[in-house]
């Protein structure tokens, strides 16, 4: 299978090249960045605060930049909706610790 090689014509900025990523990737580069991006914060919260908080806080910013990459393009539904149910189960975790 060939793919497209990014160039002038097809790449306009940093979302461009983050669009044409996802397309080389078949869609899994955008999904595996919001993971990178929630495993990296939730282990060094971990280490400052109590692990529901680091739970909440980290799907919460996660959520919030899935929302930013749906805006652009990078993903699907799919990965938007499962930032957000991530979020949703962090704040119920909170409520029902405090």
């Amino acid at each position: 299978m060939t793919y497209i090689t990014p160039s002038e014509l097809n790449v306009t900025g940093w979302s461009g090249l983050l669009v044409w990523a996802n397309v080389v990737t078949d869609q899994w580069f955008g999904a595996m960045i919001l993971l990178a991006v929630f495993l990296i914060m939730f282990i060094t919260l971990i280490f400052t605060a109590e692990p529901p908080k680091a739970f909440a806080v980290s799907s919460f910013i996660t959520a919030i930049i899935a929302l930013l990459f749906r805006g652009i393009g990078i993903i699907g539904a799919e990965p938007l909706l499962i930032a957000i149910i991530f979020a949703a189960i962090g704040f119920v975790v909170i409520k029902k610790g405090t």
